[in-house]
């Protein structure tokens, strides 16, 4: 973590991604996106945001593969 990195908190940090408060707190949760605490608040950098995305993105290709492979006329 770099000293002069920007924070952003729950509310900005879900609307960056798209998604409530709620379940970016979920998938924290899960560990599905990484956070800093900073005393009794969570904190995300534009990197932990970048690399959720990132993950997701990769997720739904492997999930479109799986589905296009099992449905497959043979």
């Amino acid at each position: 973590m770099k000293k002069d990195e920007i924070f952003f908190n729950v509310g900005e940090s879900a609307k960056k991604l798209g998604m409530s408060r709620d379940i970016l707190l979920k998938e924290l949760e899960d560990g599905k996106i990484k956070g800093n605490r900073r005393g009794q608040r969570i904190k995300f950098t534009q990197a932990d945001i970048d690399e959720y995305k990132e993950n997701q993105r990769i997720d739904k290709s492997i999930e479109t593969e799986s589905y296009a492979f099992k449905h497959l006329e043979v």
